[in-house]
């Protein structure tokens, strides 16, 4: 047989996903994070200024209808809960989740998990040394930061897991296994921030914040995950 008869091996060519438009990216993180700004400003405006007396009423109604449900079993699932919203859990969740978008070759959109929880981290923080609203009084030991306004676990549980829920949504094909994780990635911010509540270190208007200002950021992040 001639070698010019030989049959062509094909060569399975590599998937590569879309190119991510690194600008477009950027502008809507920072869209969201303005977004943010807005939502913790103006909770600043009306729970701690123009309606102080009403909020205050708000606040110490809900924190006590909440710990009214006290018990050992939620008292221990409480601390649980809490180290998955801290920073340390936060960041694990942020690494594995680029780290698996890397593998998939999802690499461009790997860094918007971490930049998600940078912009967090700085709302929380700024916004705590500007604000220095005091904590209530705790139930269970107060924590080291004097600073209440807003609730950095929910705020930051909020941007973390909708970001890395939405970015790990797409590798996954079963509908079923998308509405566990998102099932999952919805329920963590807001079971963080009512055990928050129930522990007495934050106000129910700190958390409310919280998770309006991280869903804020991962709105604005979430935009450019999906592939074009």
């Amino acid at each position: 047989m001639n070698a010019r008869e030989l049959p062509s091996r094909s060569v399975p060519k590599r998937i590569e996903t879309p190119a991510l438009p690194i600008r477009k990216a950027v502008s809507s993180a920072l869209l969201g994070f303005a977004c943010a700004v807005i939502v913790l400003i103006a909770f600043d405006l009306l729970v701690l200024h123009m309606w102080a007396a009403g909020y205050a009423v708000f606040d110490n109604y809900l924190r006590r209808l909440i710990h009214s449900f006290e018990s050992s079993v939620l008292t221990r699932a409480s601390i649980i809960l809490t180290w998955l919203g801290s920073t340390v859990a936060l960041s694990i969740v942020v690494v594995v989740s680029a780290a698996t978008l890397r593998f998939h070759r999802y690499g461009q959109r790997a860094w918007l998990s971490v930049a998600a929880i940078v912009l967090a981290e700085l709302a929380t923080e700024s916004t705590k040394l500007i604000v220095k609203r005091p904590r209530p009084a705790a139930w269970f030991g107060a924590p080291s930061d004097p600073w209440s306004f807003p609730s950095g676990h929910s705020l930051d549980s909020a941007a973390c897991y909708l970001v890395c829920g939405a970015a790990l949504l797409l590798l996954l094909g079963s509908p079923i296994w998308r509405a566990a994780l998102a099932l999952v990635c919805l329920a963590l911010p807001v079971c963080i921030g009512l055990v928050r509540i129930y522990l007495g270190v934050h106000w129910p208007t700190d958390v409310l914040a919280g998770w309006l200002a991280g869903a804020c950021i991962a709105g604005g992040v979430i935009r450019r995950l999906k592939p074009n």
